[in-house]
């Protein structure tokens, strides 16, 4: 995952939607061992840096597809993760995108994120 990762944080990279939409799906698995999904969160966790930036993201598809893996990153990531979705919730225009940025808010902080 490191390496899909990289590709999609890379902005020459082509179709960087579908491999952070990629992203997404892998992250929100649940129908694996739970050693494999415990994998999955941990190698995404280390992938925070690098996923991040994509809620900046001129095409406002990358954005949505963002907030989907970040909020299916484990809880541990809230503190660093729920600040910048908060701060892009004040720039955002797009209604999609605004919708997914409530709702990884509320996946990773749901006591925080109620009002």
């Amino acid at each position: 995952m490191p390496f899909i990762a990289r590709l999609a944080a890379h902005s020459g990279t082509r179709r960087r939607g579908t491999l952070v939409s990629l992203l997404g799906a892998i992250a929100a698995t649940d129908d694996a061992a739970p050693q494999v999904i415990a994998d999955v969160g941990a190698a995404l966790a280390g992938e925070t840096r690098l996923l991040l930036p994509l809620l900046d993201d001129p095409d406002a598809g990358i954005r949505h597809h963002a907030t989907y893996v970040l909020g299916h990153l484990p809880r541990d990531r809230a503190a660093q993760v729920v600040p910048a979705l908060r701060a892009r919730r004040r720039r955002e225009r797009s209604p999609r995108v605004l919708a997914g940025l409530l709702a990884a808010a509320g996946r990773l902080d749901p006591p925080g994120s109620a009002a």
